[in-house]
Formats: C-alpha cells, sequence, structure tokens
C-alpha cells in the first residue's frame, strides 16, 4: 500500500515532561480554583437572601425603646 499515511493516523504529540510535582501542583490549583467559584456563588446566594431578609424585616419590625442607663453610684 505504498499510497497510504499511516503517520497522519498514529501520530504522537510530542508532549512536555511533567514531574510529579507539577501533576500535583496542576491538580491542587484546580480543586483551588473550583472551591473558590463554588465559595464565591455561595457568598453572592447569601448576600442576596440577607439583603432581602434585611429589607423585609426592617419595615415590619418596630423597634423597642431602649431602657435608660441607670447611673452610677459615687464611692
Amino acid at each position: 500500500m505504498p499510497g497510504k499515511n499511516y503517520d497522519s493516523f498514529f501520530s504522537v504529540e510530542a508532549r512536555k515532561p511533567q514531574t510529579k510535582a507539577d501533576i500535583t501542583d496542576a491538580a491542587v490549583r484546580e480543586i483551588l480554583r473550583e472551591e473558590s467559584g463554588d465559595r464565591a456563588a455561595l457568598s453572592a446566594k447569601l448576600r442576596k437572601l440577607r439583603l432581602a431578609r434585611d429589607k423585609t424585616a426592617g419595615a415590619s419590625a418596630p423597634k423597642k425603646p431602649s431602657k435608660p442607663a441607670r447611673p452610677r453610684q459615687a464611692r
């Protein structure tokens, strides 16, 4: 089969050699990136809920007047 080029089917890309430290570093960075995204999403959700709660709670609950402080006795 002189006309076929099998090199294009079985080509191997030259990869950069990676050490175990490089592989671990990449895995840790990916995990931290995912956790950071999850944490930011949760913070945004909680902020939205807190603002909605404060908006409704501020209008419906009147504040009670506080008691005046007792005067201190001199010694």
